[in-house]
């Protein structure tokens, strides 16, 4: 019997959020927030929050009226300041107001950075590796101190839990996934050589879409409410291949010492491919929303970047 896709989730079918000018107006006088130029509503490829830029400085985010949603805000109100902490690039936050007194949801003030993101950069865009940098400075932080109920959960299922759901439904023959069974049974003896995944703070949403890059080129990671403490590996998963390459070169000039990181990324990047498989599609211009796009992009970059593969996962 073939499995029918997983239905998308209430975050994802419930319309975004609309405000009228007399609340926008309301959060700025109630903040005493001092602005240089108009309220302008901005389009977003993401699916929790609205954002209006308050002038030229500022930006409002009002997330949906749902659990995922107001639970992802909560944790960016704490994920924020730690990454702040660590020495993290990331527009600042200015306001967490969940007084429910203008809005019936929490909402949120960051720092607006002057720039674009990475959603429609090439793969081998060398801000990748900035973005390694920045990783290797989170990763290296300590901030257990900061562990709170509001930071997520980054726990995932591993990729045996979907070898046999994708095969039933369809999606995969036995040939494919005995392929990518073998490849996990080679990474298992991989990081079994070495020391256990340490646990840090991570992102754990690090894809195109979620790094800013500002006029000098630098790079700032926004949109923290997956964050919560795991795997480094955990951050490097949902980049394209040739991008994880290239942001593991410049974690690699910053951070060492973890020499089965490579052969975790890949295997985590098995399962994010065979779970979306189940996905139902979304609209909008991310890279990886296409449902076979991780898959492909796997093994593309198995025949296009031999060596490389061979030395992540031999």
């Amino acid at each position: 019997m073939t499995l029918p896709p997983r239905p998308l989730a209430l975050y994802e079918t419930m319309t975004l959020p609309m405000l009228d000018e007399q609340q926008l107006e309301r959060i700025v006088q109630h903040h005493r927030l001092r602005l240089d130029g108009p309220i302008i509503p901005l389009t977003s490829s993401g699916v929790v929050h609205s954002l209006w830029a308050l002038g030229s400085r500022f930006v409002l985010r009002v997330p949906k009226d749902e659990p995922m949603s107001l639970g992802d805000h909560r944790c960016e109100s704490v994920a924020i300041p730690l990454a702040l902490r660590a020495g993290v690039r990331t527009p600042a936050l200015i306001v967490f107001d969940e007084s429910l007194t203008i809005l019936d949801v929490p909402y949120s003030v960051v720092e607006r950075i002057d720039g674009h993101d990475l959603a429609a950069a090439p793969f081998e865009h060398p801000a990748f590796e900035d973005v390694g940098r920045e990783l290797a400075t989170l990763h290296a932080a300590d901030l257990t101190s900061g562990r709170h109920p509001w930071l997520r959960d980054t726990s995932d299922l591993a990729a045996e839990a979907h070898f046999d759901e994708v095969v039933d439904a369809g999606l995969l023959h036995n040939d494919g996934i005995n392929s990518l069974r073998n490849l996990c049974e080679r990474l298992d003896s991989i990081i079994a050589k070495g020391p256990a995944a340490p646990e840090v703070f991570i992102h754990d949403d690090v894809k195109p879409d979620n790094v800013m890059v500002d006029r000098t080129g630098r790079t700032h990671l926004i949109d923290w409410g997956d964050a919560g403490f795991g795997d480094p590996a955990h951050d490097f998963q949902s980049l394209p291949m040739t991008s994880i390459e290239r942001t593991l070169n410049g974690y690699r000039s910053v951070q060492g010492g973890d020499p089965t990181l490579e052969a975790r990324i890949v295997r985590r990047v098995v399962a994010r491919s065979l779970s979306n498989l189940r996905r139902t599609p979304l609209e909008g211009p991310s890279w990886y929303r296409p449902i076979a796009a991780n898959l492909t992009d796997l093994l593309t970059f198995a025949i296009d970047r031999r060596h490389v593969w061979d030395a992540w996962t031999h």
